[in-house]
């Protein structure tokens, strides 16, 4: 019917512009002090938005699962040892699934500010931890005003 046609591309298009105006949400920022021990403990530091990734399962003899990732950001500051990676950069993570990977910050709703990654350099790739990737969203001002761009 030609006639609704309108009435759904109107609904979808209130979705859409809904979801592009939601402010970002954290629902437990970290502290200064954790995200200052991430910082001592982390070869590079920079703040980028994801724009790909792959993710794979495998097994050990033992029958434990195991979970590898690699994401690939779009960098946009480097903070600490970064400013020598280029503009799209990725990081691997690989690690034994005990459960979930539930991160001290829960759940973010539209990270508008992308993440603050927390990296140690391999001989020729970038490793996170499972929670190494922070939420702009979680990190408060104070420590924000603490980072100073390469």
């Amino acid at each position: 019917n030609i006639m609704n046609f309108p009435t759904i591309t109107t609904a979808v298009l209130v979705a859409v512009t809904m979801v592009t105006t939601t402010q970002a949400a954290c629902t437990n920022p970290l502290s200064n002090e954790e995200l200052q021990e991430l910082y001592a403990n982390s070869d590079v530091v920079f703040r980028g938005y994801a724009v790909s990734g792959v993710s794979g399962l495998y097994w050990d003899r033992q029958g434990r699962t195991y979970r590898s990732t690699t994401t690939t950001y779009q960098k946009e500051a480097a903070y600490k040892s970064a400013n020598d990676l280029e503009s799209e950069v990725s990081v691997n993570f690989s690690g034994l699934i005990e459960g979930s990977y539930d991160c001290p910050w829960g759940t973010v709703t539209n990270n508008n500010g992308g993440d603050l990654v927390f990296a140690s350099r391999q001989s020729s790739h970038l490793s996170v931890g499972s929670c190494d990737k922070v939420p702009w969203s979680c990190v408060p001002e104070t420590f924000r005003s603490f980072l100073t761009e390469d």
